[in-house]
């Protein structure tokens, strides 16, 4: 184990120590020190794995302060690293779906499921996900059908003053 690598758990570990405290911004540095530390390495498994863990948990804290798009950065960026990672793909989805991406959070939903039936069970997380999602769905659904009738109506009222002037 190198000096960098040293740091880069020291990093880490500060960086869970905010995380637990709330301090998120904190934590976010200590991260992103750790990931600074670990592109000095060689890249193996082992680094892969360290790097996998500081942009996941870095995406977490990105949630906590509801910056999305920055969460669905570092979340693919992890999975770049550990493609079948599921926090990392619970916590992309996650960022989907509260950045009203609904599209891709289900995609993300849809391959969480197929990682993690692979183990034998779904976890509450993914199951209260893939609730949120199915709960959004069909919110959007009745806007839009509400939306439709609206339109229609308005379509009607047109046509029926339309017909009314030309008799």
């Amino acid at each position: 184990m190198t000096n960098i690598t040293v740091d880069a758990a020291t990093f880490r570990e500060q960086g869970n120590q905010a995380f637990k405290q709330g301090h998120y911004q904190e934590a976010i540095d200590r991260y992103t020190d750790a990931i600074h530390a670990l592109n000095n390495e060689q890249l193996n498994d082992s680094i892969k794995n360290d790097l996998t863990k500081c942009y996941s948990n870095r995406a977490q804290c990105n949630i906590n302060l509801e910056q999305y798009d920055d969460a669905i950065e570092d979340a693919t960026k992890a999975l770049e690293y550990t493609p079948a990672d599921q926090k990392s793909l619970y916590r992309r989805a996650n960022a989907f779906e509260r950045s009203g991406k609904l599209n891709q959070a289900i995609s993300d939903a849809q391959r969480l499921m197929a990682i993690s039936s692979k183990g034998g069970s779904t976890d509450e997380q993914t199951y209260n996900l893939l609730r949120k999602l199915r709960e959004t769905a069909q919110s959007k659904v009745s806007q839009q059908t509400q939306l439709n009738s609206k339109v229609q109506q308005m379509f009607e009222t047109v046509i029926s003053k339309s017909n009314q002037q030309e008799t």
